[in-house]
């Protein structure tokens, strides 16, 4: 295989990372070009698999460490600081966080809204959502900050309200606050 499609195969996770550099091995660490892009579209596909049990979170740590610095891969246009961060991430769970699956949806909704920017339909349309199965409604899934929510977590345990009514009550008086300035 040449190295471009070793590449290739790499940011598709066709095999498993150690096997891919071994034979990228051959073809030395530095280049002087970028052979091949790494997208949104590939990130989201591997955090889907690891979500999905497809893959251990080793299996994740050691496709973005990989990857992580190396100079014959590329990053979408527009896209390399989320795509650095979430490959730093992503290749140093020791450092940072380890994969979960909160985390697995929070850089997918992130990768996903980053093109959309202002546009709210765009945005919207990238959360993930899920049905009450109570009130038949729909409802979407916005991520939280880890910090944030175990700050919240403590306030909803001291008045006895369930976080996700205690956002959802917020949010309403934020949103009526808001109109009423208008």
């Amino acid at each position: 295989m040449k190295r471009k499609e070793l590449l290739e195969a790499l940011l598709a996770s066709e095999a498993p990372p150690d096997t891919l550099l071994s034979a990228l091995a051959a073809f030395g660490w530095d280049c002087e070009d970028e052979l091949v892009r790494l997208d949104r579209k590939h990130v989201v596909s591997i955090l889907r698999q690891f979500r999905e049990g497809e893959m251990s979170d080793r299996d994740v740590s050691d496709w973005a460490d990989a990857v992580e610095g190396r100079d014959d891969i590329g990053f979408e246009e527009g896209c390399e600081e989320i795509l650095t961060d979430v490959i730093y991430e992503l290749a140093n769970p020791e450092l940072t966080r380890p994969p979960s699956s909160e985390t697995a949806d929070e850089w997918i909704f992130h990768l996903k809204s980053h093109a959309a920017g202002s546009d709210e339909n765009a945005c919207q349309e990238q959360m993930p959502e899920h049905s009450d199965t109570e009130s038949g409604r729909k409802k979407r899934l916005i991520p939280i900050d880890e910090e944030l929510f175990g700050r919240l977590a403590k306030i909803s345990e001291s008045e006895h309200i369930p976080p996700e009514a205690l956002i959802d009550l917020w949010l309403k008086e934020k949103i009526s606050e808001a109109y009423q300035q208008v």
